[in-house]
Formats: C-alpha cells, structure tokens, sequence
C-alpha cells in the first residue's frame, strides 16, 4: 500500500534507519522529501523543505470514484484494549478500510466521518463502522464541519469534497496545490490551508483564495469566529486573523507546527517538530515541557483545559492533565494523525491502516 502524507512518509522513512526505532514506509513519490527532511534531522531548518517545494503527487487518476461500498458489512467488533490512563482505556478498533486515515470529525458520538487515502471516506455511528461512496481517489488529509448536513474534506490536488446530508461531491475552488486543513467556525466561514502559503475561505458565495504574509507550507487551521482564526505551518508559523488582517506571531520555534487548535482565544495550542507544543495565553506563545525532542507531532485536541491530547509518529501519543503532559505507549510504532471526541470519554484518534483507537471510561 502506499503512503502519501505529504513529504512525512520520506521523513519518517529516513528517520526509522537513522535510529533503528521506527517502520514508517516511504511514499512512491516521497524521494524528494525523504532528502529534504533528512537536512532538517541534521540541523538545517525548515526552510530546505519548504522551499524544495515537496508536494504530494496525486493517486491514481483524480476525481474518479471509487466503487460504491454503500452495501459494505458492519465493522467487526472490538479488539482487546491497549491501554489504560488514569480515568480510561484506548482500545484498538477495526476501521472497516485498508486504508491509512489523515482526518477526523463529528458532528455528535453516533456521527463520525474519517478521510484518508485514496480518497477514503467512514461513517462510525459510535459502534460500528462503514465505507461511505467518495467522488475522489485524492489523499484526503483533513475533515471538519459546521453540523451533520455540513461537512468539508481537503486533499491533495486541491481537491475539496462536501457533504450535505445525501452524499459526497467534489466542489472545484480553482486551485492544484494541496491542502492539508480544513475548519471554521460555521457554514459560510470554513478556512482551508495547504502548499506554500495557500489559504481558502469559503463564505455564502463561495470559496476564495485569500493572501498571507507566508510563503511556507501550511498545515494546520482553527477558527473561533470570522474575526478570530488561527494558522499554523512550517518556519515555526503561526498567523492571526482579527477579521481585517492576518498577522504573524512570534512562536520562538523553527520547525513545522502541523496542528494548531484551542479551547478559547486565551488557549489555544500547537504541535509540531521536535516534539514541539506551543501554548498561547492570548498575549504570548510559550513552550511546554515533557515532550520528546526527537518525535514529529501532527495534532493536539482535547475537551477541556485539563484533558489535552498530542499525537505523532512512531505512535507517539501524549496527555495534558492541566500541569504536564505525560506520554503513554499505545502499542503502536505506526502514525497516529488525528483526533476528535464528544467528550473526556469519548475520543477518537485514526492513523495507521485497518485500525483506529477509541477512548472510554
């Protein structure tokens, strides 16, 4: 199978060999990526990779459906758990897919969509899940939506795909490059992110490109109102928009910030390379301690200020408690990409192929 997670695969790929602790397979098309990421391991900063211009080549012919599965069989029932916290237990789940998964969202604990490659769309109701028809063979990286009629997915190619309430169709914005975000905070204000600075925003007419003061890659988005927005992305990125203007803030680091999201205005977090997680307490963005300087970390989310969660490569997963974040091992060397919950005991987290994580009390 392969792997297209923009230029991370080749990353990740590099990184196994250099250090002997990590399977990660190298997309067909990551060659370019794989040299980029390896000077960034040995020092060079995130500006080799972005201005390598590393982009994801499309899967097979774009925008041609897959056959319909609208008939597949109920997901098996769960596996064993594989691990346990304080208040709760992971527990590895069949995915009802071959395929690795990049995003997921829902609109409540009995309606839950995940995207991944080679266009793929599931629908968990909370039990069990099923493969949902996708108009597209595209990596699909990203998924949010504003209610259960309502629902975006991003991906490679500029490829963006909606849902509202019958099935999935492709939506044409105009652009090639691809995105790797999506999110808003309602239907006619959904914000999508991808290659060297591209930024789309999608209002009652329409989605519209929309200029930045970056050029770098971006890979994260997180929408409080239309006057409060945050961006994340490479060269330790982090931009701000008030509603009038976007603004560059100082994150201090140098790395990729692949996800960005907040519980309010005043805390808001990000997560990136080096293990990097950046907290923003409405005037300054300030460092966590008690990460792995060695990891990648791709997103953070949480349900409350005291019960945060980071995920990464090499199955790297960590816990925010309100003081520290402490890692725990989930019994997987593979990526674990992103999360979504109903609540503190109810979180989901996708990643490697065939399986996804469920976290109850």
């Amino acid at each position: 199978m392969t792997r297209h997670f923009r230029d991370l695969p080749g990353f990740f790929a590099f990184f196994a060999l250099a250090t002997a602790c990590g399977t990660a397979t190298t997309a067909a098309n990551g060659a370019d990526a794989a040299s980029d990421v390896a000077a960034d391991v040995a020092g060079a900063t995130d500006a080799a990779v972005a201005d390598s211009g590393v982009d994801v080549a499309a899967d097979a012919t774009a925008d041609v459906a897959p056959a319909d599965a609208a008939d597949a069989a109920d997901a098996p029932t769960a596996d064993t758990a594989v691990l346990s916290s304080e208040s709760g237990i992971w527990t590895e789940l069949p995915s009802a897919s071959t395929n690795t998964l990049a995003g997921i969202w829902g609109s409540g604990a009995s309606d839950i969509w995940a995207v991944g490659e080679q266009g793929a769309i599931l629908h968990g109701d909370g039990a069990a899940w099923h493969p949902a028809f996708s108009p597209t063979f595209q990596w699909l990286q990203a998924i949010w939506g504003s209610s259960a009629t309502d629902i975006w997915a991003v991906g490679t190619s500029g490829t963006i795909v909606h849902f509202a309430g019958k099935g999935w169709s492709i939506v044409h914005a105009g652009v090639k490059d691809s995105l790797y975000a999506v999110a808003g905070s309602g239907p006619d204000d959904v914000w999508a992110v991808g290659d060297a600075g591209l930024v789309l925003h999608k209002d009652a007419s329409g989605w519209h490109k929309v200029s930045v003061p970056t050029t770098a890659f971006l890979y994260g988005v997180w929408a409080f109102s239309p006057s409060d927005v945050w961006i994340s992305g490479g060269l330790g990125t982090a931009l701000h928009f008030d509603g009038s203007q976007w603004t560059a803030t100082n994150t201090g680091a140098t790395g990729t910030l692949e996800g960005i999201w907040g519980l309010k205005p005043d805390d808001v977090w990000a997560a990136g390379n080096y293990g990097t997680l950046l907290h923003w307490d409405g005037k300054a963005w300030t460092h966590a301690i008690g990460t792995d300087p060695t990891s990648y970390l791709f997103r953070v989310w949480g349900a409350a200020a005291n019960d945060l969660w980071a995920s990464g490569n090499a199955g790297v997963l960590l816990h925010f408690n309100g003081a520290t974040w402490s890692p725990y091992a989930i019994g997987t060397d593979q990526e674990l990409r992103s999360f979504w919950g109903a609540g503190t005991g109810d979180v989901w987290l996708v990643g490697p192929a065939d399986t996804l994580y469920h976290y109850t009390p």
